[in-house]
């Protein structure tokens, strides 16, 4: 198939639930990643986890790209672009999560990605320029505030040793720059797709890592572990990473990195509600209550004519006491 001429054009003509039902999928796998990730990391070295899996997820994802659309072509001024946000999206970020996550507590990692929607709003709404409504901010410190309930237990953990400090200072950083990278990326999508974008950016950072990291990559590991956690291995090479990214991107390019931010603040809870069947974690009272929180602010923030009536309804219900 060939490609669409560079700087040509593209539009977007996804239906917007198509998206929000992909965008979820992804969510749901991005949570179960976390807990999966973290019972992974005991049979493998962190850096040979995260290459041996970008490895395979590349590949997958190249043999689409081509099949689908052939090589993809960019500009100069493109291939610069596509450095940066490679360099922050496909190999810090890649570093970050696993070396901070090997050292800190998945509760804490989902904490900092929780976050992470907020600063994204805030990227997009200075640098990509995309505007976000007031009461989206609202809904989203309120859907924060749940997923705490959630992943905190009601509790904070004042006395945190050194190294936990490190891995969630590492997981922040890698995680602000995701966010960067998914809002500088939206430019590229104007003249690519995001399958191009993706996949070539994947290819070159998976080609990064692996060159700096090649005498601690051993693709025996995967066939040495036990039957339960080489099928966990198998969904998180390729799920999260393949899938996820490039429907991520997706998302992204069709309906804003703020709307897919917000949708976003639900994957560290579904990590930490899936906590008990992967686990075998409780899950307590104050967690049910936060996930219903999360939902539903998230949900209010999705759709504003939800928002709107409430407000409307709240109004004349203020007004007619008032008046009583």
């Amino acid at each position: 198939m060939s490609n669409p001429p560079v700087n040509s054009p593209k539009e977007h003509n996804a239906p917007v639930w198509l998206v929000l039902t992909m965008l979820g999928m992804v969510i749901v796998v991005w949570g179960v990643n976390i807990p999966i990730s973290k019972i992974l990391l005991a049979y493998f070295e962190p850096m040979n986890f995260q290459v041996t899996r970008l490895v395979l997820s590349t590949l997958v994802l190249a043999v689409v790209l081509l099949v689908k659309e052939g090589m993809p072509r960019f500009s100069a001024g493109d291939w610069k672009q596509l450095g940066i946000l490679t360099l922050m999206m496909y190999v810090l970020y890649q570093v970050a999560f696993v070396e901070g996550l090997v050292l800190t507590h998945a509760v804490h990692a989902a904490i900092i990605f929780a976050s992470s929607p907020f600063f994204l709003v805030l990227m997009a709404r200075f640098w990509g320029k995309e505007p976000v409504p007031r009461y989206k901010y609202v809904m989203l410190v309120l859907g924060i505030l749940g997923v705490l309930m959630v992943v905190l237990e009601g509790r904070f953990d004042l006395n945190m040793s050194p190294e936990i400090i490190k891995g969630d200072i590492i997981l922040f950083v890698g995680i602000t720059c995701w966010n960067a990278g998914s809002v500088y990326q939206k430019t590229l999508f104007e003249t690519h797709s995001p399958l191009a974008v993706t996949t070539t950016g994947m290819v070159v950072g998976t080609l990064i890592l692996y060159v700096f990291n090649f005498s601690d990559v051993h693709f025996t590991t995967i066939l040495e572990l036990p039957h339960n956690e080489f099928l966990l291995y198998l969904f998180t090479a390729f799920m999260p990473v393949a899938f996820g990214i490039y429907f991520w991107n997706w998302a992204v390019d069709n309906i804003g990195a703020a709307r897919s931010g917000i949708l976003a603040t639900l994957a560290p809870v579904i990590g930490v509600i899936s906590s008990p069947f992967i686990a075998g974690e409780k899950l307590l009272f104050i967690q049910i209550v936060g996930t219903m929180i999360t939902f539903a602010a998230v949900y209010l923030a999705e759709d504003d004519r939800v928002f709107m009536a409430l407000c409307r309804y709240f109004r004349k219900r203020f007004r007619k006491e008032t008046r009583c």
